[in-house]
């Protein structure tokens, strides 16, 4: 063979531009070509402009074989970078399409070489048959490449094609599509280096910054469960393949020696069967941290929410930042309906052994946290003050985010977290058990201008039918979980009140003199803002305040509201009683927002209601119990909507 030929160019499109990742692909690739004696160039192009000529250089001096396009996913998977969901759209809003980048790239390559051009990857292989007419490929693989690779010299000749596991051929102008082969992790170690250089040619000084990225190595392989919307088991197998521990360590130890100490475990979760297979992995990281010391070593990879608490902790001193998979929900029927591998209580005990994870090490990892936030990865630490649900799962029905919200704030779980996330809707595939849900009047394809007729080799989600029934559309959709994520299952919402903005609102609207008390406030926030002169305008400068100062001016402003409640407490007894006085501590609030939520939406049917109310339980408070009733509503963030009742709760 010539020296200036090679076997197979290997070439990427599709990372994400906002987050992009050295493809695992190019070193698995790699390592299994070894074996059968093939040589292979890999190209990224993320970082090339001119694709045309940068590969007509490379094939005109390598004289590829073959060509090879990995697709390691058709879009992004998250909705919000192709349907609007809160506020302003992203940079990146409709712009990831990588199966057209990939049609693109296939033309160009097709106008540079008469070699034959594969299509393989994860992302491929979820919509083989669409794609595989749509692309116009000359062969395509779906599953893992092993079966391919052993017979290369075959198929590059066209023999025996029928033969090859998972190899997509044509038969005239119709294409034959070959039963998948499913193999196990890699017997020898996988990474080189001139990989290592690519990786850091590719990553560049994001290797030495704060959140440097992962390094994958794959320690497991397949998975037996059967959640509805994974397509894992469908791609990799059903089996559980652990890779040999001995290999493992081997190739985190060739990468320690390259100055490389992040690593992202690949598996579908490292405690199928138990944690036994995690806390041995953790052990060897720990003996490896005992002789590289130049910085500890940190890994993640994804884990059912069923690690205890002495578990999840053990692996954390070992360097394990996490990255759980969602929880579906803390509905036992939805849980059920959706064959996901856990319970609620595993679930809610996951939850509870972060949290306080959280608080045990925080003193000791705080600082060094700070550094250790990962660039493609999520860590528990690092949102143990996060918590996420997939509502939107295609199984929910209208009594799953009800009985959600009342199993957290059964176990306590409500007020405790400062941000919370939920996932709206399924994203659904060609292949596995989301087929179901393609052809639905709720699923929506996007293309770059916005909703096209559903065709799932485009981004494509399916909205759960009792919910578009109930709520109107994704919209509004949105709206009903950015609530809910925000206010009723975390403290998201208090992070931006604006008392003052309140104070501003609503005082002279429901107080029946508040000369005295502007002059009042007007010394307060004379004190407290350092400016030596009183505001010949209070109520004008309440929202003027310079940025660095606004939390400790709200705070001002809050403790005075609270200051005037109690001087007038006694007309706000009957309130407090009506609400129940448990949920009070003098007449600051005690109970969660979820708690008070429930209150109203059980009591009343309108706003204008709870007004009412007011002025019938204190009608000699000059309007003060109106004013505690406004700011009840305002501290927890209500938002009241006939048609949320039944949704947020059971009664």
């Amino acid at each position: 063979m010539n020296a200036q030929e090679i076997d197979f160019l290997l070439l990427n499109c599709c990372n994400l531009p906002w987050r992009p990742i050295y493809p695992y692909a190019f070193v698995q690739i790699s390592e299994i070509a070894r074996r059968f004696d093939i040589s292979v160039t890999r190209i990224d192009l993320l970082y090339v402009k001119h694709w045309y000529e940068h590969l007509k250089t490379v094939i005109k001096t390598q004289r590829p074989k073959m060509i090879g396009i990995h697709l390691r996913q058709g879009d992004s998977l998250d909705l919000s970078n192709y349907d609007a969901v809160d506020g302003e759209p992203g940079d990146y809003f409709r712009t990831y399409y990588p199966v057209e980048d990939s049609r693109r790239l296939i033309r160009l390559v097709r106008e540079l070489t008469d070699a034959p051009i594969i299509m393989g990857g994860f992302g491929f292989t979820t919509h083989a048959r669409k794609l595989a007419n749509y692309l116009e490929i000359d062969l395509g693989l779906q599953g893992c490449p092993d079966g391919f690779f052993r017979a290369f010299n075959d198929t590059l000749s066209g023999r025996n094609l029928g033969a090859v596991p998972g190899l997509i051929h044509k038969n005239g102008s119709e294409y034959m599509y070959n039963d998948v082969g499913f193999y196990k992790p890699a017997e020898a170690t996988e990474y080189r280096l001139d990989i290592v250089n690519e990786i850091k040619a590719f990553y560049g000084p994001a290797l030495q910054s704060k959140t440097p990225p992962t390094i994958a190595v794959e320690v497991s392989r397949g998975c037996p469960f059967q959640c509805y919307f994974c397509v894992e088991p469908d791609v990799k197998g059903k089996r559980i393949d652990k890779r040999n521990l001995d290999v493992v360590e081997a190739d985190l130890e060739f990468l320690l020696e390259n100055d490389l100490y992040d690593f992202w475990f690949i598996c579908s979760e490292l405690n199928i069967g138990g944690a036994g297979f995690a806390l041995e992995l953790a052990e060897r990281v720990i003996r490896l941290n005992e002789r590289y010391k130049k910085r500890p070593i940190k890994w993640s990879g994804y884990s059912l929410p069923s690690l205890g608490h002495d578990e999840l902790k053990t692996m954390m001193r070992a360097g394990y930042t996490g990255a759980m998979n969602d929880i579906l929900s803390l509905d036992e029927d939805n849980l059920r309906r959706a064959k996901v591998p856990y319970k609620r209580e595993q679930a809610v005990t996951f939850l509870n052994s972060l949290s306080s994870i959280r608080v045990e090490i925080h003193e000791e990892q705080t600082r060094k946290l700070d550094e250790q936030a990962k660039f493609t990865a999520s860590a528990p630490i690092e949102y143990a003050n996060l918590i996420s649900f997939f509502l939107g799962n295609a199984h929910a029905d209208k009594h799953t985010l009800a009985r959600t919200l009342e199993f957290l704030e059964e176990k306590g779980l409500t007020n405790k977290y400062e941000a919370g996330y939920v996932i709206p809707s399924t994203r659904v595939f060609g292949i596995g058990r989301t087929q179901d849900f393609v052809a639905r009047d709720t699923t929506y394809s996007f293309g770059p201008d916005g909703v096209i007729a559903t065709d799932s080799k485009w981004p494509t989600f399916h909205f759960p039918e009792f919910l578009v029934d109930r709520l109107g559309g994704r919209e509004e959709i949105y709206s009903f979980f950015n609530y809910v994520s925000n206010t009723l299952m975390c403290q998201a919402h208090r992070k931006n009140k604006s008392f003052s903005q309140f104070i501003a609102r609503y005082m002279e609207q429901h107080l029946d003199d508040c000369s005295v008390l502007w002059a009042d406030l007007a010394k307060q926030f004379d004190s407290h803002h350092n400016a030596g002169r009183l505001p010949g305008d209070i109520k004008a400068l309440l929202g003027q305040v310079a940025a660095d100062e606004r939390a400790l001016q709200e705070d001002v402003y809050h403790a005075w509201l609270l200051e005037l409640f109690a001087r007038n407490s006694s007309y706000l007894q009957p309130i407090i009683s009506f609400f129940g006085k448990q949920h009070f501590s003098g007449v600051s609030l005690a109970a969660s927002d979820y708690v008070f939520t429930r209150l109203f939406y059980a009591n009343f049917s309108k706003a204008e209601e709870w007004l009412e109310l007011a002025e019938k339980l204190a009608p000699e408070g000059g309007g003060v119990g109106a004013l505690f009733m406004r700011y009840i509503e305002y501290a927890i963030g209500l938002v009241f909507r006939c048609e949320y009742k039944d949704l947020l709760f059971e009664f």
